[in-house]
Formats: C-alpha cells, structure tokens, sequence
C-alpha cells in the first residue's frame, strides 16, 4: 500500500494494479486509495467498474482505447474476474498495450502466481498482495485508528485487546469503532473499556459466551460489526450462552433465553439477541434495524 500511495503522491500511475490477499480490509482498503486518487467524486464518465460474470475481456479493451473526457485518467476496476487462476490470454497481451491515460485496477480473492496475466501485471504494472499483519504491525495499526480520534491506549493493553480479538482487521476495526463510542468525552482506553464492549473472537467450537455487557455503537452494517450514521449509546445485556456452530463474528447467530430482540444485518442475518423488556426503545428502530 506504501508504493500506491507513493504513485498517487508523484503521479506515476501504473497502468495497471492487481491487488489481492487474504486480508480483505487491507484489500478493501488499497482499492479505495486509488479509487479516491484517480476518480473524481461522481464521474461517471471516466470510471466503470466490472464483477465476476460482468468481465467481458473484448468489452473491458474496448473500453480502455477511449480517451478519459476532461480528466487525467481513465480508469476501470474488475473485481473478482477470475482471469488470474485460468487463462485469459486476450487480456494478458492487452496488459502491455494500456494508454497512459487508461489504469485498470484488478482486485482478486484468489489468484495463481504462475498465471501469465499475473505475471504480465507484475511487469507492466504493481501488484499488491495484502497478507495477514503481524502482531507488531497490527499493534501499531490500531493504535494509529484510535489515534486518529483522538484516543490513547497502553502497550499492554494494546496486547490484550489484541489477544481478545485475534487478528481479522474487519472485526478489529469494528470493535475500535465500539471502543471509540464508548469513551466519549475521554483520552485513554483502559482494559476496563475493552471488557466493557469488546466481544471476544469465537472459534467454530461453540465455546460459551458469559453475560456480557456492551455499549453499541450501532451502522448499517456493511461486513462487519462497525456501525456509523446512527449511534445507539445504550447498556445491552447478552442473554445468550451459547454460539452455534459459527463463529459469532461469521453469522451474528447467537443462542439465548427469554425474550429476544433481534438486531438483523442487511435485513437477514441475527447479530445479537438482547432482553427485550431492557430495551424497548429498540422497537422505535425501523428495519434492517429492529
């Protein structure tokens, strides 16, 4: 990610990036760096973008010959095209005839570094691969995130968030969001914070879930657990015991008792049951919300 943002920095944009790797937030978060320094907010003549069966190599060359109108670049994402795990030789000989005025951005879940497209981009173009972070570098991440609100935080408890979320950025981050929420008006983060309102990474092992206490500071839930626009600054008791199968963080499925309210991601899926009789405001929530 140093090197895109070095490019933007001096204006030497590749003419073509494949950027992929199993950290989906790092990947997520490349392809945006480029997005918002080569597209302007709402042009929508000079950027198109393309995924899985929508990449059509013909349509995608045709469209990179075209001079951008009244802007620097043209530029096209194709997400998820499949071209670097079999062949798509049409497109790997493009890859060495892009104008200078056209950069197509290639994010991929998966690829095979002896494809020859893979290979073409890596010599004509950047390649960045986003690989899990280090305890070091994961550390030093989330203390830049809590920092950029102004929030200060110990090593040793840097480490022990650490340890209780594990090493997934998506669910780090949505829990630094939480943390964030709940201490307004206040510098440091203590380990009393983190007990508060972090949820422990859950394994596929159905491990029991003590009655936790959590402040949410509740979005519209994108992939993860970070919720903005809306903030919902309220004491939530979990009344369930027990995980199923998934972890909590993968299904938001959480077994309880009594009665339930249910907080429901993109209109499907459960995050949390919590007493409803402590939380009757939240039938004031309209959907996917309530």
């Amino acid at each position: 990610m140093k090197n895109i943002k070095k490019d933007l920095e001096q204006k030497d944009i590749k003419r073509a990036y494949l950027i992929f790797g199993e950290e989906r937030f790092l990947v997520r978060s490349a392809k945006n760096m480029l997005l918002r320094g080569l597209v302007t907010e709402g042009d929508t003549m000079n950027f198109t973008g393309y995924s899985g069966r929508e990449c059509n190599a013909p349509k995608i060359i045709d469209l990179a010959e075209t001079l951008p109108f009244f802007a620097d670049y043209r530029v096209i994402l194709v997400e998820d095209s499949g071209w670097f795990k079999t062949a798509a030789d049409e497109m790997a000989e493009y890859v060495r005839q892009i104008p200078e005025s056209t950069c197509i951005i290639f994010v991929e879940t998966e690829v095979d570094k002896r494809n020859k497209l893979y290979k073409q981009v890596k010599t004509n173009g950047y390649i960045c691969e986003c690989k899990r972070a280090t305890d070091k570098e994961l550390a030093q991440w989330a203390a830049r995130y809590l920092a950029k609100s102004g929030k200060k935080i110990t090593g040793n408890d840097m480490k022990y968030l650490l340890e209780k979320l594990g090493d997934d950025m998506d669910n780090i981050s949505g829990e630094l969001e939480k943390l964030i929420a709940y201490t307004y008006g206040r510098e440091v983060v203590d380990r009393s914070d983190i007990d508060a309102v972090c949820v422990s990474e859950i394994g596929n092992n159905g491990d029991f879930l003590v009655g936790t206490f959590l402040t949410f500071h509740l979005l519209c839930i994108h992939d993860n657990l970070t919720v903005k626009n809306l903030l919902l600054d309220a004491l939530v008791e979990v009344v369930g015991h027990r995980t199923d199968k998934h972890s909590l963080r993968q299904t938001g499925n959480l077994a309880g008792r009594d009665k339930r309210v249910h907080l429901r991601v993109n209109g499907g899926g459960n995050i949390l049951p919590v007493d409803g009789d402590r939380l009757p405001f939240l039938q004031h929530l309209t959907e996917p919300f309530r």
